[in-house]
């Protein structure tokens, strides 16, 4: 008989490929501070004191405030403002400020749209503007209460531990008449509220 084959010899592996390059960071929600309209701010502030700005809801139930506003011109509709002592930090992070804000117009001719604008204040009662959101227009909706949203990038800031931080909803009537918008807030369906850069306080361990 004739003789066995030899085997053949194994081949190489081939390299391995190069991996490829990470993806975007994703975004991390930050500490949310509620429009708390049933509490004014822990020291007086703002004429009329301005509202609280909180990162602990107020457990009220809901509120609501209605601006006429002239025709063609802008008007504060809601003021809020954190306590004394808050946010106690030296820097705010850079990142998105996000707002949810609930309106209502009560007329089929309205037209507005609505901003926010953002301020440091500090213990010697200066103001700085830090941020405006986009505008976000709103038009009649059968009397519906509406829900924006509108947001801003805010650079890294730095800032007293002193100091507060407040923000003014604005509302720009578009028509040739004065309407009235009307804010709403608190409660369980309609709280107006931020999503800062700031971290959330870390939740205890359990057991």
């Amino acid at each position: 008989s004739g003789t066995s084959a030899t085997s053949g010899s194994s081949g190489t592996s081939a390299a391995a490929g190069t991996a490829g390059t990470s993806g975007i960071n994703g975004v991390a929600g930050g500490l949310v501070y509620y429009m708390n309209q049933s509490t004014n701010t822990s020291s007086a502030f703002g004429t009329p004191t301005y509202k609280q700005w909180s990162p602990n809801p107020s457990g009220s139930a809901q509120t609501s405030v209605t601006t006429s506003v002239a025709s063609n011109t802008t008007s504060t509709i809601a003021a809020f403002a954190t306590d004394s002592g808050v946010p106690n930090a030296d820097i705010i992070p850079a990142g998105n400020w996000a707002f949810v804000i609930h309106v209502q117009l009560d007329n089929s001719n309205a037209d507005f749209d609505c901003y926010a604008e953002i301020y440091t204040y500090t213990t010697g009662a200066v103001s700085t503007l830090i941020g405006t959101t986009n505008s976000v227009n709103i038009a009649y909706l059968g009397g519906a209460i509406q829900q924006l949203y509108t947001d801003t990038f805010i650079p890294l800031t730095d800032t007293n531990v002193t100091d507060r931080i407040y923000v003014l909803v604005k509302a720009i009537n578009n028509d040739n008449q004065a309407h009235n918008i009307t804010f709403y807030t608190e409660g369980q369906t309609y709280y107006s509220y931020a999503q800062t850069t700031f971290n959330p306080p870390s939740g205890t361990s359990g057991t």
